[in-house]
């Protein structure tokens, strides 16, 4: 695992494959982790994720 940093992106240590990913979402869902009674936040109390999807060619 990277000690800083994976590809130049900072606060990634790794990105995790996609046979990994598939095991993860089958599990749990974003809304498993949102509190039930205001979905703003975490079941932390911090606030809730942001989804987005970039894609980028250069």
């Amino acid at each position: 695992m990277p000690q800083y940093r994976y590809a130049k992106m900072k606060n990634v240590y790794f990105i995790p494959s996609v046979n990994a990913l598939i095991l993860w979402l089958e599990n749990e869902s974003l809304i498993d982790f949102l509190d039930p009674n205001d979905h703003r936040k975490t079941i932390e109390g911090y606030p809730a994720p942001k989804r987005a999807v970039i894609l980028a060619n250069k």
